[in-house]
């Protein structure tokens, strides 16, 4: 009987270790499908995720009463800041994918309705790109139309209260 035991013991430890394996792969695959973040509803919400996430990882940022998350950040840690706000916008459920053609139609023409704004209220604008220029540039090495940059940062609270900026595309 002893012999019995003994060849048994192996084929039960095999087993509960196989069957451990299977459920923690269950449970990995559980834990991944759950951790699936679905993409912000708002620019609001997205800036609310974004400015937790970069808290929790160390950052001194807020949302700014305009839209978009800001805080200090000292040049030396450019790095790290911006591989823990590629993190977060993982994370948070906002993703770079590429803006469809409509998308970026759409867009353009929001940013021309900033633009005619700004200039109604006396502000400089940048000269406005075609269609076709702002769609094959748009994100290129950075690139994109700035209806706001030739404003001064003393003006751009003002600006943006009369001309705010477009809802952001998801």
């Amino acid at each position: 009987m002893t012999r019995f035991r003994g060849a048994t013991w192996p084929l039960v430890v095999a087993l509960v270790i196989s069957l451990s394996g299977c459920a923690a792969s269950a449970l990995e695959s559980s834990e991944a499908a759950s951790s699936v973040v679905p993409k912000p509803t708002s620019e609001a919400q997205a800036d609310e995720r974004l400015a937790e996430c970069l808290t929790e990882k160390g950052w001194s940022v807020s949302v700014a009463p305009t839209g978009g998350v800001g805080g200090e950040l000292p040049n030396d840690q450019l790095d790290k800041y911006l591989e823990d706000l590629s993190a977060c916008e993982s994370a948070t459920g906002i993703t770079d994918e590429p803006f469809t053609d409509e998308q970026l139609t759409t867009l353009y023409e929001e940013y021309s309705k900033v633009k005619d704004c700004l200039t109604e209220a006396g502000y400089p604008v940048p000269e406005t790109p075609s269609l076709q220029t702002f769609k094959d540039t748009y994100g290129v090495d950075g690139q994109t139309w700035d209806v706001y940059s030739e404003v001064s940062k003393g003006d751009m609270g003002a600006a943006l209260a009369a001309c705010p900026q477009p809802a952001p595309i998801y």
